[in-house]
């Protein structure tokens, strides 16, 4: 079953950066139609991403809808890039939102993409200084970027550094992170709550996997809405050697 799914996932990719709001509201009509069957939330939580989106200052917004062969949509990734200044150093700051429905989650079909689409930049600027920020509302989330990326903050693996916590709060105030429900510095609130059907599964990952644990215990309110702060620094060799996990798990390795 999981290697029809990996067959039959195709996507259509629209870069909104340079489209007129009418142009982009088509779109997002789309995104938003699938979007609201992976998450529950409220209708002013998706108005305020829909103006977001469309009076963004990210230097570049990809949008890429996943969909079976025939037609029906399955999935969204949303990518940005900012270019910004960090005192007096610039910077680039990527962020993302996916989601994907439940039957077809465990086909890694996400985060290659999200991996290729900050690689491409990271090329043609190998030194200049890079990082993603993300707000994670599910422990699958966590659980797929801590396995195959071999850095991420914060972490069972690593204590986050005075230095990188400093750029978790300048990135928190920038994007209007607004404080969690469970008032940990950790966490910040997005309104949104996966749908997730499966509650044993659940479970069992919080039993089986410390990460997934870790993620439970830092983010206690993500079935109200909060997400858990995420911030990785981008390097070349960390992207090709997640890329590489990737692909050996796409064809070696069962689901997890």
């Amino acid at each position: 079953m999981k290697s029809k799914i990996k067959k039959e996932l195709c996507r259509d990719t629209f870069d909104l950066t340079n489209l007129s709001i009418s142009q982009k509201q088509k779109i997002l009509n789309r995104f938003f139609s699938i979007h609201q069957q992976i998450f529950l939330s409220q209708d002013s939580e998706d108005e305020r991403y829909r103006n977001e989106i469309i009076e963004s200052h990210a230097k570049n917004i990809t949008l890429e809808i996943y969909k079976t062969k025939q037609y029906r949509d399955v999935g969204f990734c949303i990518l940005f890039r900012f270019k910004l200044n960090i005192e007096d150093k610039s910077i680039t700051v990527f962020r993302s939102a996916a989601g994907l429905l439940p039957e077809y989650r465990h086909n890694l079909a996400t985060l290659p993409g999200g991996l290729l689409y900050v690689l491409k930049h990271k090329l043609v600027h190998p030194w200049e200084e890079m990082y993603y920020y993300g707000i994670y509302v599910h422990p699958s989330s966590y659980h797929l970027l801590y396995k195959y990326y071999p850095l991420i903050y914060p972490s069972l693996k690593k204590q986050t550094p005075t230095a990188t916590k400093k750029i978790i709060e300048f990135l928190k105030h920038y994007f209007d992170t607004r404080p969690a429900i469970s008032q940990s510095e950790l966490c910040g609130y997005t309104g949104w709550v996966t749908i997730d059907k499966d509650q044993e599964l659940m479970k069992k990952k919080k039993q089986q996997y410390p990460d997934v644990a870790y993620f439970h215990e830092k983010n206690p309110k993500f079935t109200e809405g909060d997400g858990l702060i995420v911030l990785i620094p981008v390097k070349i060799h960390f992207i090709f050697k997640s890329l590489f996990r990737l692909t050996f798990a796409r064809f070696f390795s069962p689901p997890s």
